[in-house]
Parts: C-alpha cells; sequence; structure tokens
C-alpha cells in the first residue's frame, strides 16, 4: 500500500485529484472505486461520515443512492476539502487500509494467471512497470521486474498500461 501510496499521492491519506473524475485517498482509488471507498467509510466510521456529509451533502447523498456515473463525476473544492478533514482521523486510515485489502484480495487471481506469485506482487499492485513487463520478462520472475521498476522501462500490457515516468528511488527500496 505504501509503495502504491508513494507514486500516487505521496502517502496523503486526504489526497485529491480534480483533473480526473473522482479520485480521492492515498491510493487514488478512481470512479466506482471511490465511491466503493466512500460506502466502507459511511460504514466504517459513521461520525467521520456525519461530518463529510454535513460538508458534502451532495456527494454523501450520490453515494449512499449510487445514482451518478463515477466516471464522470468529479470532485468540488468544498467536496476535496470534506474529504481531507475526514483523511485526518484514524479510523479513515484504517478504512483505507481496509479498502486495500479488500482489493488486493480480488487482484490475486489475476497475478496468478499471469504467472507472478502473489508474495511478490503485493507491493507492486497498480504500479504499471511493474506489471506491464510481465510477458517481456516471463518466466524470469519478480526479481527481473524489480529491475524494470528501477530503471522505469516503459513497457505495455493490458493489465498495467502505459508507465512512462521514472519510479522515484524510494519506491524501488520499500519494495
Amino acid at each position: 500500500m505504501y509503495v502504491i501510496g508513494t507514486v500516487e499521492s505521496n502517502c496523503d491519506w486526504g489526497a485529491c485529484n480534480y483533473v480526473d473524475a473522482i479520485t480521492m485517498g492515498m491510493m487514488q482509488w478512481y470512479g466506482t472505486r471511490a465511491r466503493n471507498l466512500l460506502e466502507r467509510g459511511r460504514t466504517a466510521d459513521p461520525e467521520g461520515w456525519d461530518t463529510f456529509s454535513t460538508s458534502a451533502p451532495t456527494l454523501a447523498r450520490q453515494v449512499q443512492a449510487n445514482t451518478v456515473n463515477w466516471t464522470t463525476r468529479y470532485l468540488s473544492t468544498a467536496e476535496g476539502n470534506a474529504w481531507k478533514t475526514w483523511a485526518q482521523r484514524d479510523k479513515n486510515h484504517a478504512f483505507q487500509e481496509a479498502q486495500w485489502d479488500a482489493d488486493w484480495n480480488g487482484y490475486q487471481s489475476t497475478m496468478s494467471n499471469y504467472g507472478f506469485p502473489a508474495r511478490n506482487v503485493k507491493e507492486a499492485y497498480h504500479v504499471g512497470v511493474c506489471l506491464s513487463s510481465i510477458p517481456r520478462s516471463g518466466a524470469a520472475g519478480a526479481r527481473v521486474m524489480l529491475g524494470y521498476r528501477h530503471t522505469g522501462i516503459d513497457l505495455h500490457h493490458d493489465i498495467g498500461g502505459w508507465y512512462t515516468r521514472p519510479i522515484p528511488q524510494p519506491i524501488h527500496h520499500r519494495i
């Protein structure tokens, strides 16, 4: 989680991306996944949700009703500020961590299908260079992936997509 968090938000629990459709949290959950994170928070931290929903009432109603297209729904500044306030709570960190665990549990079978053992990829989930290099490195395994990640080689795969930025040194050392 902290590897991805470093790349996506510099480990900022309250991060918001206003350029893309609703994208929030340390892991920069996007679209429907951001909605699901908010719903998880509503049940995991009712007190924090109450404060959030008072400051972001339209978004709170939309989360509960789940009636909008989340890939076209953008955060307002006020909604982002409400999230940032909520993200200062330890319970918020806990439900973001729980969402990461749920995401990871659902992702393991996909990685196994590509021959990448789970013990080597949890911290590499979602960071495109590692995933993108799977077909080109084949049986070389996870050790080669770290080398590709370290150099920031731009490779492509349907799961990982394109990743063109060099990988920051702190990421390589975390792995």
